[in-house]
This record gives structure tokens, C-alpha cells and sequence, in this order.
């Protein structure tokens, strides 16, 4: 469907996919809002909008809850890093190295 034909505060997809609100008209042009940022932007009256079909939405969203297993952390745990900076230290003073 073409932007112009589109009806005010409807939620539609643009031609990236992205979820637009219809917020009106301005000098020829068709505000749209994007639903990500929150900007308003003016298209052409000819951009090509696509209705957003429920159950497409709600199968997509569900698929992201059903991934399976732990996220890997790159970061060591603090089991690994010395408990303070005389743990370092005491030693060498110890050894008689410092």
C-alpha cells in the first residue's frame, strides 16, 4: 500500500521492515514515526508501506525465548584474580626480592 492511503495512528512496516505509526501529512509529504528511535520522519506519499500481520509478529517474537544453553562471559571470574595487592606484594617481601 502506498503511504498515502495509509490511515493516521496505524502501525505499519516500512519497505526495511521496520514498525512505522502513521502520524499524518505536511506539505505533500507522509510523517511516519519509527518505532525504534522514536523519530519522525516525511516520505513520499508513493512509499511503500506494508500492513503488519499479527501472528508473523508474535511467532517471531516468540522464537527469541526459546533459545537454549548459557551465554559464554569472557570475563574471569574474581575466584581467578589475587583478593588485594599485598597478596602480590607479601610475597616478593617474603622472598626478599623487593
Amino acid at each position: 500500500m502506498k503511504a498515502r492511503e495509509a490511515k493516521a495512528g496505524v502501525k505499519y512496516l516500512s519497505r526495511a521492515g521496520i514498525p512505522v505509526t502513521v502520524t499524518g501529512s505536511k506539505a505533500g509529504k507522509v510523517l511516519i514515526r519509527l518505532e525504534t528511535t522514536k523519530t519522525t520522519v516525511a516520505v513520499n506519499g508513493d512509499y511503500e508501506l506494508k500492513p503488519i500481520v499479527i501472528k508473523e509478529v508474535a511467532k517471531e517474537s516468540k522464537a527469541l525465548p526459546e533459545a537454549k544453553g548459557k551465554a559464554k562471559t569472557a570475563v574471569k571470574s574474581a575466584a581467578e584474580a589475587p583478593a588485594s595487592l599485598s597478596a602480590l606484594i607479601d610475597p616478593m617481601l617474603v622472598a626478599g626480592e623487593h
